[in-house]
């Protein structure tokens, strides 16, 4: 069942004008809701600072739209991910619904989350905070078919962000960690390290990424586990996984071939994973005769650029175990509608992305060198579009191409012809950078904000 705009304004409606509420995460500020206009749909509300300054912030149709969209009936939700992690007006509203007799708190996995329980109510203005085992419905968040997926696409085309849409779509445990040229083994598995114990040097196992995930999902086996590897093929991805490998087999989310343990992590699931039941022990399937398998509600998602040239290489016995999606590149996402200002001259980031991307195209013939629609997370000025934006250009998409003058041109004055610049020539003074960027964004047609 999904909420409506009209009943959020209702519910938000009954609770008490002018009184200071705490955030969802208590805090020295305070949240104080102002008004209601149903006519206009529109919230009025202010944050008060520990000092008494007082800043007015305004939700309006779009915000609350957003908002309607996101939320389902007994289903946990994020405000940070449905809003992008965009202003602390996020935070206002979260406070403010938070405290509507509907909704409740709850926390995942250390983050805190909301849910919309029509069926549950409690007082206007109390903060109900619930775990997110008693929620109804929920007590089984169910397990949908096991996901075993690579996200690609070009640099800030939103990988991550799909991922973490899904997995707030989804709610779970998640364990994250990025392979790069360095990771082995033992740093996504876990080994051996010294400590100090009552003055004496000894040695414990300290699981990584790979083994915390595993011991979550066969201890929590009603709960979707998420273990997130960015930048995947940026490591040496058959050294990582070593006979883990034949594990990405599955048959009904289960591993088809379970592998013999090394002795180190066997011995470390043996105690992490076997439990007491009336007194006995008790043995579980994570480490049932010395094997290791992964469960269905284990699920494995990884990123990569298409952009970066892959350090080592990813095999196609290794490729053909996971699923993979393609993440295209948006403009007109409305999370990134972001503006580039340069002088006294702002630009629609959305306009830029069109022009710059036709034109990396036109230069590479390629697709892989573009730049999405979340290569930039906000609003930036020009500072921060030289030595991000443009540096990209310049080091990654020019740098191998003998044409790479003709991309960067400004606009000539009065009939003059386009002339070219080098990224170097961006920083004598920044009267003349901002003249020379204004000329580049007018010579590729940049929509002005």
């Amino acid at each position: 069942m999904r909420i409506t705009i009209q009943h959020i304004l209702e519910l938000i409606d009954v609770l008490p004008k002018g009184e200071p509420f705490d955030y969802v995460k208590p805090g020295d500020n305070k949240v104080v809701l102002v008004n209601v206009d149903f006519v206009n749909r529109e919230i009025s509300a202010k944050r008060i600072s520990s000092n008494g300054d007082e800043q007015y912030v305004k939700f309006i149709e779009p915000n609350l739209k957003l908002i309607e969209s996101g939320i389902e009936d007994n289903k946990p939700f994020s405000m940070d991910k449905l809003f992008n992690n965009g202003g602390n007006a996020r935070s206002v509203i979260e406070a403010i619904l938070a405290r509507t007799p509907e909704f409740h708190a709850c926390w995942i996995d250390r983050h805190k989350h909301l849910v919309w329980i029509p069926t549950m109510t409690h007082a206007a203005g109390a903060l109900s905070v619930i775990n997110a085992q008693d929620i109804p419905s929920q007590t089984q968040i169910p397990i949908k078919n096991t996901i075993q997926k690579i996200y690609f696409g070009t640099p800030g085309c939103g990988k991550s962000h799909t991922v973490s849409e899904y997995i707030n779509n989804n709610p779970g445990i998640e364990i994250r960690t990025t392979f790069h040229p360095d990771t082995d083994y033992s740093s996504f598995v876990g080994a051996y390290k010294p400590k100090k114990k009552n003055g004496d040097l000894t040695y414990e196992f300290v699981p990584q990424a790979f083994t915390k995930a595993y011991c979550k999902a066969w201890k929590n086996p009603d709960v979707p586990v998420y273990l997130i590897i960015e930048e995947i093929n940026r490591g040496n991805c058959a050294q990582i996984f070593g006979d883990l490998f034949q594990l990405l087999d599955r048959s009904d989310g289960y591993s088809e071939y379970p592998i013999d343990a090394d002795t180190d992590i066997a011995e470390y699931l043996e105690k992490e994973l076997f439990r007491l039941d009336d007194g006995e022990v008790s043995g579980n399937e994570g480490i049932e005769n010395g094997k290791l398998c992964l469960p269905k509600n284990l699920h494995i998602l990884a990123t990569m650029n298409t952009s970066d040239q892959s350090l080592f290489p990813m095999d196609s016995a290794f490729k053909r175990r996971w699923e993979w999606e393609y993440v295209s590149v948006d403009p007109a996402n409305p999370k990134s509608q972001f503006v580039i200002t340069i002088g006294d001259k702002r630009y629609k980031w959305a306009s830029f992305l069109v022009k710059v991307n036709e034109r990396i195209h036109k230069l590479s013939d390629s697709e892989d060198k573009q730049m999405g629609n979340f290569f930039i997370k906000s609003d930036i000025g020009v500072e921060e579009f030289k030595s991000k934006v443009m540096f990209y250009l310049w080091s990654e998409v020019c740098k191998e191409y003998e044409k790479c003058g003709s991309f960067f041109k400004e606009k000539g004055d009065k009939g003059d012809n386009d002339a070219e610049f080098t990224f170097n020539s961006l920083y004598p003074t920044n009267e003349v950078s901002n003249k020379r960027l204004q000329g580049f964004m007018e010579y590729l047609g940049v929509e002005e904000a």
